[in-house]
């Protein structure tokens, strides 16, 4: 006598020659092949485990974690920066723009960034920059972001109501004019701005500046290729 050893996601059954059917709309085994059949589903669902725990297989909407780091994350290029009345001063070097920095001055950069359509409420949201240090001998740099939030149809575009600093910690670089990156959370870990929830469609201001910190250099911000993850 035959035997087929099929081997599923509920482990390994041994069937005698013929048609073999396991908990109707699940597995079905052939003599010569083997055929997995579900019934009908709603659209969008795969098969897998539950997020972030052991258990059986169901059929569900797929989910962030599931993902590798970074795959399915809305990105967003920021390349317009408004200079202020006390704005860093703007310099070429290296053939590219950059804005720089000087220590104990109070120089900022604004800019707006704005939420996609695709946004998942309560994802944090990060605004990733490249600095570096000219003449860098010691000490350590710090440059932070205060984020206003600017609900569409809820707020005026000069709103000063729901704000939050960034809490990166300060850089130690590497050496004189050797780039490293920052990332600014414009959002608590729940996508929060003074606790009111970011939503599609929001804008959220930036203003960029210099924290107190010990280099004597002046840091230069590559703030024309900023970009925005909406993780």
């Amino acid at each position: 006598m035959k035997f087929l050893i099929l081997t599923a996601l509920f482990g390994s059954f041994a069937f005698a020659s013929g048609t073999r059917t396991i908990d109707a709309d699940a597995i079905t085994a052939s003599d010569h092949s083997t055929t997995i059949s579900f019934g009908s589903q709603i659209s969008s669902m795969f098969l897998a485990t539950p997020v972030g725990s052991t258990g059986k297989p169901a059929f569900r909407s797929i989910n962030a974690a599931d993902l590798p780091s970074g795959v399915g994350t809305p990105l967003m290029s920021v390349e317009q920066w408004q200079e202020n009345a006390n704005s860093p001063l703007a310099v070429s070097e290296f053939g590219i723009r950059s804005y720089s920095w000087q220590s104990g001055k109070a120089q900022s950069l604004t800019a707006a960034v704005h939420v996609p359509s695709n946004y998942t409420a309560g994802n944090q949201v990060f605004l990733r920059i490249k600095f570096f240090s000219s003449g860098f001998s010691s000490g350590n740099d710090l440059m932070q972001t205060v984020a206003t939030l600017i609900r569409s149809g809820t707020d005026a575009m000069s709103s000063t109501t729901n704000q939050r600093t960034s809490t990166n910690s300060a850089v130690t670089p590497a050496g004189s004019n050797i780039p490293y990156q920052v990332a600014f959370d414009l959002t608590d870990s729940t996508g929060k701005i003074n606790g009111v929830s970011l939503s599609a469609g929001d804008t959220i201001l930036v203003t960029l500046s210099r924290g107190t910190d010990t280099d004597a250099a002046d840091i230069h911000g590559l703030v024309l290729s900023s970009e925005a993850r909406f993780q």
